[in-house]
């Protein structure tokens, strides 16, 4: 019994963290594989990759330069969407302005446009940072000032 009760004494605390997660976190998990797939594949495949983000729609969805308007609105139908009780603000890239959204771009040679994505849920706040010269996304937690 006090095997059992050690057990749960140390993996009680963990499992909380599996059960209860912060839907942020897992969109913020999406968006950083996404980003580092395309990075790979734009390099490996020899061609540009795109993440498009519409904030207001909390839609993302990626394409390549050589879609055509069919499969682009293919692509977007079969993309993620973010959480509805969650926000999403985008800063940088090419940004439509009458539709509002923005267009991150990956280049064969390995570099990308550099973007910042807030996601804000239940007033806490994270900026993913895609930098063009780094295969990782930075993640930064509570950012007070948004951008």
């Amino acid at each position: 019994m006090a095997i059992l009760a050690l057990l749960f004494f140390f993996s009680l605390p963990r499992l909380d963290s599996y059960l209860f997660t912060d839907p942020s976190k897992k969109v913020a998990r999406l968006i950083s594989a996404t980003v580092q797939d395309l990075k790979r594949r734009a390099i490996t495949d020899r061609k540009e990759y795109h993440l498009s983000i519409a904030p207001e729609s909390g839609e993302l969805w990626v394409t390549d330069a050589t879609m055509d308007e069919e499969k682009v609105l293919e692509a977007r139908q079969n993309g993620f969407t973010i959480p509805e009780d969650m926000e999403m603000a985008v800063r940088g890239g090419s940004t439509d302005a009458l539709s509002g959204e923005a267009l991150v771009r990956f280049y064969p040679k390995g570099y990308s446009d550099g973007v910042s994505i807030l996601l804000t849920h239940d007033e806490k706040t994270l900026r993913l940072e895609i930098s063009p010269f780094l295969s990782q996304v930075e993640t930064i937690r509570e950012a007070a000032d948004g951008f």
